[in-house]
């Protein structure tokens, strides 16, 4: 019962006896200033409400996560200071199984393949990509996160 409370403050809002969603949240880990303006454009297009955390490494990307909670969306980069994407990951599904997250690399070696054998509902870009594809994924988060509010539960308004 205390997470669907937590639940509902995290990512709702009642506003005039209607259900209001709060922004979507992401937590972006990457260490390029010129890629993670890029993709914070790619997510305001998508929707310009999202709320966009950017932190440049593993370490600080999981003391936020643990800090703040549930994301709609975690994109990292697998090679930046600190932990790999692909540990944080690990990590991450540790603490939350159903976080919804996307790897992004331009060095595809052979522990992504297996990572991805391991996870292959994790989302993979490999750089270059086009930009076309973070976008649907977005769309696709959001578009998850918004049924998961109206599919809970005990949650109408």
């Amino acid at each position: 019962m205390a997470e669907a409370i937590v639940f509902v403050t995290l990512l709702h809002k009642v506003a005039g006896g209607k259900m209001v969603s709060e922004p979507m949240r992401v937590l972006l880990v990457e260490d390029d200033d010129h890629t993670h303006g890029m993709i914070r454009a790619v997510l305001k297009d998508v929707d310009p409400s999202i709320d966009v955390e950017i932190v440049i490494n593993g370490y600080d990307a999981l003391n936020r996560y643990v800090k703040n909670g549930f994301y709609d969306l975690v994109i990292m980069d697998n090679a930046h200071p600190g932990l790999f994407g692909t540990e944080l990951i690990e990590a991450i599904l540790r603490i939350n199984p159903l976080q919804p997250i996307i790897l992004q690399t331009g060095n595809a070696g052979d522990h992504i393949g297996a990572f991805k054998q391991k996870h292959p509902n994790i989302p993979f870009l490999g750089k270059p990509y086009p930009l076309q594809q973070l976008r649907d994924f977005a769309s696709a988060a959001l578009h998850q996160r918004d049924a998961r509010l109206t599919d809970q539960p005990g949650l109408s308004v």
